[in-house]
């Protein structure tokens, strides 16, 4: 059984010019009704480029998640019985040490980062920066 591309071929190579025409003009009462090929092909356009900005806006919201639950990652403390107390970001592993008579620290932000700590790049990558 031949398939449609085959019986197309078949049609347009052994039918006269004159016959198809004759189709042609049959049908050409329709040509300015329901849409155009460039019409469909402008639509698919759109409908595609909708789609990639949903995937980009869907994106967008994982990067800002995960930059909040990075920015709200608890500092690392170590109340060192032998001496200062010890700070460190979980992301680089820096370290600070501060006295006993110094504020304690609570927040990633209030101590210092490697260049490419995570923490960082969270809070640079984050469109609401509040720290």
């Amino acid at each position: 059984m031949k398939t449609i591309i085959e019986k197309l071929k078949d049609y347009f190579e052994n039918t006269p010019e004159e016959k198809i025409q004759e189709g042609w003009d049959r049908t050409k009462e329709h040509d300015n009704h329901g849409i155009t090929v460039d019409e469909v092909e402008k639509h698919l356009t759109n409908r595609r480029n909708c789609e990639n900005q949903y995937e980009y806006v869907d994106r967008e919201k994982e990067i800002q998640e995960l930059c909040k639950q990075v920015k709200e990652t608890a500092i690392d403390f170590w109340d060192n019985p032998n001496g200062p107390y010890e700070y460190k970001c979980p992301f680089c592993n820096h370290v600070e040490r501060r006295g006993g008579d110094e504020p304690v620290l609570s927040n990633l932000s209030e101590i210092e980062h490697e260049t490419n700590c995570a923490y960082l790049i969270a809070k640079d990558l984050s469109t609401n920066i509040n720290n």
